[in-house]
């Protein structure tokens, strides 16, 4: 099947506690079949530069240990049959 070319969703932050307002990007990964080695070398380059990433119980724990240090981590996920997070 053909692949499309990815672009990510532009969107604008505003702060509760300012008027001011940024632009930032959302990029959609999908986490492939399971094993670090297996994901494309794009979505292992935006988790290394991600300044937060939103995941779910497909996100392994050694994909998630590409994630920068300084980036925020939200776990967000569950597994069928399993009792959500939220």
């Amino acid at each position: 099947r053909a692949m499309k070319k990815s672009s990510p969703m532009k969107i604008q932050v505003s702060s509760k506690d300012s008027h001011s307002t940024s632009k930032g990007q959302v990029w959609l990964v999908g986490a492939g079949p399971g094993p670090a080695d297996l994901m494309t070398v794009r979505a292992a380059k935006l988790l290394e530069q991600a300044d937060t990433v939103i995941y779910d119980d497909l996100l392994s724990e050694e994909m998630l240990e590409l994630v920068s240090s300084d980036a925020e981590c939200i776990y967000v996920g569950k597994r069928g049959g399993k009792a959500s997070s939220t």
